[in-house]
C-alpha cells in the first residue's frame, strides 16, 4: 500500500512538472511603436504599427507631461495589456526647412523607408559608427500644385540630411528616425495630396512617393 502511495505521489509530481514546463513562453515583439505620456510626464499607452492601443502595465515615468513619443521596443501583448523589455527613443521632430542642393546627404545603407497608417514616416537606415554621432534629420523642401486626370493636387517634397562624422569607423549602426505627418494637416488632404522623400544611399539616389 505504501508503495502504491509512493508510486502515485512520483507521478503526481511528474505530471505537475511537465504541466509547467508546457506553459507558452511569451511572445516577444520588436518594432517601432508609439508612446504616450499623461499630465505627470509618465507614459501610459502604447499604440503599436497597426494603431492598436494598449495600457502599459509597467508605466515609464520621467518623460515630458503629454507628451507623444516613438520608440524602438522590444514588448509583450496580453488580455491585461503590453508590457516594456526594452525601451529606445526615436527621433520624431518635424521636418526644418532645407534648401535643396545645398543639403548634406552622405551616402547610407537603406533598410527600410515607409508610412505608419496616417501617423508617421519612418526611415532605417545604417551607417557607420565610431566615437562620433552621425546625424539623420528631415528636411522640408517645397511644396508644389500637380495635376492629372483626377484633378489638382499638391506634392510635398522631404529629404533626409544625413551626416557621417569623419572618424575612424569601429562598427556599422542602425539609426531610426520618423516624421510626424501631422505637421501637414494644415497644408495637405489626406488621401489626396502627396509626400516624395529623397534619401542617397550606396546606391544612389532614393525617391519613395507615398499619399497623405
Amino acid at each position: 500500500m505504501r508503495r502504491l502511495l509512493l508510486l502515485i505521489s512520483i507521478l503526481f509530481l511528474l505530471f505537475t512538472s511537465c504541466e509547467k514546463e508546457q506553459e507558452p513562453l511569451p511572445s516577444y515583439i520588436e518594432g517601432l511603436v508609439e508612446l504616450h505620456a499623461d499630465p505627470s510626464g509618465t507614459l501610459r499607452t502604447l499604440i503599436t504599427e497597426q494603431g492598436t492601443s494598449y495600457g502599459l502595465l509597467n508605466p515609464q515615468s520621467g518623460y515630458i507631461s503629454n507628451a507623444v513619443y516613438r520608440a524602438y521596443t522590444i514588448y509583450t501583448i496580453s488580455s491585461s495589456g503590453a508590457a516594456l523589455y526594452q525601451l529606445g527613443i526615436v527621433p520624431s521632430n518635424a521636418p526644418m526647412p532645407m534648401l535643396a542642393g545645398v543639403v548634406r546627404q552622405d551616402p547610407v545603407e537603406l533598410i527600410s523607408l515607409w508610412k505608419t497608417q496616417s501617423r508617421w514616416l519612418n526611415v532605417h537606415v545604417r551607417m557607420p559608427a565610431g566615437e562620433e554621432k552621425n546625424g539623420l534629420t528631415w528636411g522640408y523642401i517645397c511644396t508644389e500644385e500637380k495635376a492629372n486626370a483626377l484633378g489638382t493636387y499638391k506634392m510635398l517634397y522631404l529629404t533626409l540630411e544625413t551626416k557621417i562624422q569623419q572618424a575612424p569607423f569601429l562598427y556599422k549602426q542602425d539609426y531610426f528616425s520618423s516624421c510626424p505627418l501631422a505637421s501637414f494637416s494644415n497644408q495637405l488632404r489626406r488621401g489626396v495630396d502627396s509626400i516624395c522623400v529623397t534619401l542617397n544611399t550606396k546606391k544612389g539616389k532614393v525617391e519613395r512617393k507615398f499619399v497623405y
